[in-house]
């Protein structure tokens, strides 16, 4: 009697054991699932926050002669590739970044050397300030 009594003991056991293990199971993939659904909202959140045109706002340029090409926007930092065909004096560029109005959100100055001679050269400038309305650049040449 006593070894029936201690297989029923065990049985109970191993079911509430795989009881508690479903439960466990069905916690487990309640959490994996909501971390998903969090992690593509975030996601979801950000592209959709990030709306700056950046076809319009990237788009090569050409102004007093000097080229501004290829252009990348990151964490709000710009590199554009300025170069000229022939000798240009310079002392800073002014980049202008404008909502799909024109009106100016900020003007930041860069410099790329004194002269540009038949080179290529990066300017890169960044900002604190928030372009999500950017729209478009406008290069102002300070010689």
């Amino acid at each position: 009697m006593n070894q029936v009594d201690n297989q029923k003991t065990a049985k109970k056991r191993t079911m509430k054991n795989l009881k508690n293990n479903e439960e466990l199971y069905r916690k487990s993939l309640i959490l994996v699932g909501a971390a998903l659904i969090v992690g593509f909202g975030i996601v979801g959140f950000r592209l959709a926050f990030s709306s700056t045109n950046t076809t319009e706002m990237l788009k090569n340029q050409e102004v007093e002669g000097i080229s501004f090409k290829n252009a990348t926007m990151e964490n709000n930092t710009l590199t554009v590739e300025v170069s000229s065909a022939s000798s240009q004096s310079i002392r800073t560029i002014d980049v202008v970044y404008k909502d799909d109005s024109g009106n100016e959100i900020t003007r930041l100055s860069g410099y790329v050397g004194n002269t540009i001679d038949n080179e290529t050269r990066k300017l890169v400038v960044g900002t604190d300030e928030d372009l999500s309305n950017a729209y478009s650049i406008e290069y102002i040449i300070n010689k």
